[in-house]
């Protein structure tokens, strides 16, 4: 099963220095993640770990949205 999503804000904090982030999460979950047109991230696996995944990198889209609109807000 395949899954991507757009992170258009933080993606370099998402992969973490030398991408220790994005490794952990692919050999946590047991998936596989592209990077493509340097905003999207592709996700492949089996069904229930890429749903996990794709819990986690949604709610990490909507953590840097809040935190960037409270940044802007004040």
């Amino acid at each position: 099963m395949k899954f991507s999503i757009q992170i258009a804000r933080g993606i370099e904090s998402l992969f973490g220095t030398r991408d220790e982030n994005i490794r952990l999460l692919e050999s946590e979950l047991h998936i596989e993640t592209r990077l493509l047109d340097g905003q999207r991230l592709e996700v492949e696996g089996e069904e229930p770990e890429v749903h996990r995944a794709e819990r986690i990198l949604t709610d990490y889209v909507d953590l840097v949205a809040k935190a960037t609109f409270s940044a802007t807000a004040t």
